[in-house]
């Protein structure tokens, strides 16, 4: 993929302001906000103490107070870089890492918070049964995710920009305005077209689902550029669309049980803004935690009752008819008991720690060291199933509940996290070294997407892979980043097909 300009390339326009995002000074880089970070961390600090001090205060007792302490300390370590970025300008800001911090706290503080230490005795990790943790399992667990998350920080945080101004590609172009706006429309008539080909069996089995299910997936894609030209050009245009599909993607996934659609395409939305505008906000955490426990409940009503009497086909023809069904189950539900239904659902739905504690526990006594076995199979998705019909599958969810989780006779597949893969592939070595090359390649990553601003493939590009990360991280590691290398592939042969035939614009 080509970064350079063609003479025919008009110059870009100087676009609107993105509102919160502060203007490079003329004298140069604004300075890093030394005490505004003294402050944050004195905040964080304080909270943490406010929260161990409240665990003792409600009866936290024994092996509770280590898992409480060591999920505290994980937090901490894991909002690092939210409280740096504070002293930063917003449009130099690592949002990326930042993002990726705070799915790390999702995954392996919040559930001890929220499982671990309340239970009595043994527990079960989520999604298996027979794993029987106790809390010096879990206490173990925790002491490996730490590790990983220092390696993961390191990683991200060596001198690299050096290498990348010197190595890596400059992009040069930009999409047009109406560019930006036709492709969009482009994205969304492409995306809803494969899936209801897919819906209605007419593709087939053999084409796999890397690059088809990605290209069918566009359609949620698609309100990034558009959220872009709202922000950017202020487009009203962009606007309308972005409320029409976000409100049919949540639709689809009403209509068909879909958890993850229901909420994807406002998702998306909020990230592209934080990408664009420097900032999390805490208020968009919280929405989003607020939302997953209102759908899970209604997600689960849809599957259990309403498809167990009518088909998805009938669901989507009568929509006035489910939506009436739907919001007399919400009516008519008690809301104690579903809001603590929905909050325990997404604290299981996010729990990493707990199968990644029965992978250290039960690592090398149950299943020896893989020593890169598992690893390798990222190399193997990208052969396609066309060409080797008995390719393995890259996934080891499937083996991960054979050997670690409920066993052979269950179907199912249990996400490993990539701490638990890493551990049981190299041990404690293996999780620092891995975590840190996965810390080089995300800042890697983020330099090359960022280095002349924010383009619309670059920041396309970021979202992409941050969706991807927020729904796999706790998946396989050779699964995770094959499905990235692919959710890429349609971006970069978009963007060459743009650079050939739309207008473009130099940075």
């Amino acid at each position: 993929m080509s970064w350079d300009a063609s003479d025919t390339t008009s110059p870009a326009p100087r676009p609107a302001e993105v509102e919160g995002v502060e203007p490079e000074s003329p004298s140069g880089p604004q300075r890093f906000d030394t005490f505004r970070v003294f402050l944050s961390l004195v905040g964080l600090t304080a909270f943490a103490a406010v929260v161990i001090l409240l665990g003792i205060a409600v009866g936290v007792r024994g092996s509770d107070i280590t898992m409480l302490l060591l999920a505290v300390l994980t937090g901490w370590i894991a909002l690092i870089p939210v409280i740096l970025d504070q002293g930063r300008p917003h449009g130099r800001r690592h949002i990326f890492i930042s993002l990726i911090s705070i799915l790390y706290f999702l995954h392996f503080v919040f559930p001890a918070l929220a499982i671990y230490i309340p239970a009595t005795g043994p527990v079960d990790a989520s999604s298996t049964t027979n794993t029987n943790l106790l809390p010096q399992h879990v206490i173990a667990g925790q002491g490996v995710a730490i590790l990983g998350l220092v390696g993961l920080l390191l990683g991200y945080a060596l001198p690299l920009r050096g290498f990348a101004n010197r190595w890596l590609p400059r992009p040069q172009l930009d999409w047009a305005p109406s560019t930006v706006f036709l492709v969009s429309v482009l994205m969304i008539g492409a995306g809803w077209f494969l899936t209801l080909l897919g819906v209605f069996g007419l593709i087939p089995t053999a084409l796999g689902s890397g690059v088809i299910g990605t290209v069918a997936s566009s359609n949620m894609y698609a309100n990034v550029p558009l959220t872009y030209a709202y922000l950017r050009y202020k487009t009203r245009p962009a606007a309308i669309l972005i409320v029409a599909n976000v409100g049919l993607i949540a639709l689809w996934g009403l209509f068909t049980s879909k958890k993850l659609h229901m909420l994807i395409g406002a998702a998306i939305v909020v990230l592209t803004s934080m990408i664009m505008t420097g900032r999390i906000r805490l208020r968009w955490i919280l929405a989003g935690v607020a939302a997953i426990i209102v759908v899970y409940p209604i997600s689960e009503f849809v599957r259990n009752d309403l498809l167990s009497r009518y088909s998805p086909n009938q669901l989507v023809a009568n929509p006035l008819a489910t939506i009436g069904e739907v919001s007399a189950f919400v009516a008519s539900a008690k809301l104690g008991q579903y809001t603590v239904e929905g909050y325990e659902a997404m604290a299981r739905r996010v729990d990493g720690l707990g199968i990644e504690s029965v992978i250290v526990r039960d690592t090398p006594s149950v299943s020896p060291f893989q020593n890169g076995r598992t690893l390798g199979l990222f190399f193997v998705a990208f052969i396609p199933r066309l060409l080797w019909p008995g390719k393995p599958n890259v996934n080891i969810g499937q083996w991960i509940t054979d050997v670690y989780g409920s066993g052979p006779l269950v179907e199912s597949h249990t996400a490993p996290t990539q701490v638990g893969e890493f551990y049981l592939n190299f041990g404690l070595t293996g999780v620092f070294f891995g975590l840190l090359l996965v810390g080089i390649v995300f800042r890697l990553t983020y330099e090359s997407l960022n280095r002349r601003g924010q383009t619309v493939p670059a920041i396309i590009a970021q979202v992409v892979i941050l969706v991807s990360l927020g729904l796999q991280f706790m998946g396989s590691v050779a699964g995770t980043y094959g499905n990235i290398a692919f959710a890429l592939i349609p971006l970069i042969v978009t963007h060459v097909a743009v650079r050939m035939t739309l207008p473009t614009q130099r940075l």
